[in-house]
């Protein structure tokens, strides 16, 4: 987990414009599970998932216990995270940018080399349909094979042509491209909600890298919407609990800074027992002996981990569980460095 040491504001929403609102009706036009509960809309994380997540990722909530845990009755899910600023959890927070002066020699010499090689050598304009649907699907299955996953939203043909349509039909959704020639090297869907434009979904063409599409687009699109005055920020989403170095760092370069928010976990009723108990973590732990279940055990350890902290109520407690949670992930990532 990434030290969260970057502070910005969080400016309020527009009036009349429910934040979230937008995300919801795209995500769930994907296929993803869409509810609202509590004051804030969810989605599930993915098509078939019972784990949900807040919406928007930048703005933090406060939720009582009693009445998540009565949504994942109701919607049969395991957990939910959501950000809060006020409420016992892991170390988290949001990707944002919020500078109105933002520009190319804002940033470091070696990033402004890339992204000034990326606008030569790329086009960024909007993806046509037809070109989403085709090359589109070519750039999903090469980033997930590039990353060793798949998600069927991103490789299946019907699942994606869905997606597709979502992003062609849904207000404030837009996605767009850098192209090499007629080549797309790498594309970036967006939505406009209260406000703040979400960078959501990056893919791109291992082959074209070395153009720097994704320096290209994403300089483009972050200067794009800072310079419209209807546009508070740039959200590029939550930082995740199991984290890339490499990436966050690329996404700093970039402009980003990072909004500081706890993630708060709260499991369904039935599972809280186990989740929020001392054996949930060495469990987890043990199952990561399995070199075939080391990702997925390391996330549940890391889940397993803000349960329980975020149902403390203690505050000694909550600080006891931070140090120990901070010692082992130091101890983690310093046993990932030894083995690099």
């Amino acid at each position: 987990m990434v030290e969260v040491e970057q502070r910005v504001e969080c400016a309020k929403s527009p009036p009349g414009e429910r934040p979230g609102e937008r995300l919801a009706e795209l995500l769930e036009r994907r296929g993803r599970r869409v509810s609202e509960a509590a004051g804030t809309w969810w989605a599930s994380v993915d098509i078939g998932s019972r784990y949900f997540t807040s919406l928007p990722d930048q703005v933090s909530i406060k939720c009582r216990r009693e009445d998540v845990q009565e949504f994942l009755r109701r919607e049969n899910g395991a957990l939910v995270r959501y950000p809060s600023d006020g409420q016992a959890g892991l170390p988290c927070g949001a990707y944002v940018i919020q500078d109105r002066e933002y520009a190319m020699q804002k940033l470091q010499k070696r990033t402004r080399n890339f992204v000034r090689r990326g606008l030569e050598s790329c086009e960024v304009r909007p993806v046509e349909r037809k070109e989403l649907l085709v090359q589109g699907l070519e750039l999903n299955l090469d980033t997930m094979a590039r990353h060793g996953r798949r998600r069927p939203e991103f490789g299946d043909p019907q699942m994606w042509a869905r997606t597709v349509e979502a992003v062609y039909t849904t207000k404030g959704s837009e996605c767009w491209g850098a192209f090499v020639g007629d080549r797309l090297a790498s594309y970036v869907m967006c939505c406009r909600d209260a406000g703040w434009e979400h960078l959501l979904i990056q893919m791109s063409r291992v082959e074209l890298l070395k153009s720097y599409p994704n320096h290209a687009i994403d300089y483009y699109l972050i200067e794009r919407a800072m310079s419209m005055p209807e546009v508070q920020g740039v959200c590029l989403g939550s930082l995740p609990l199991r984290q890339s170095e490499g990436l966050h760092n690329y996404k700093l370069r970039m402009g980003y800074e990072v909004l500081p928010q706890r993630a708060v976990v709260v499991v369904h009723p039935l599972l809280s027992p186990l989740a929020t108990s001392r054996a949930a973590g060495p469990l987890a732990r043990q199952a990561g002996r399995w070199k075939q279940l080391a990702g997925l055990a390391e996330r549940l350890e890391i889940l397993a981990a803000g349960a329980r902290m975020s149902a403390l109520d203690d505050e000694q407690r909550i600080a006891e569980e931070l140090a120990e949670w901070t010692r082992r992930r130091a101890a983690s990532e310093g046993e990932g460095e030894d083995h690099a």
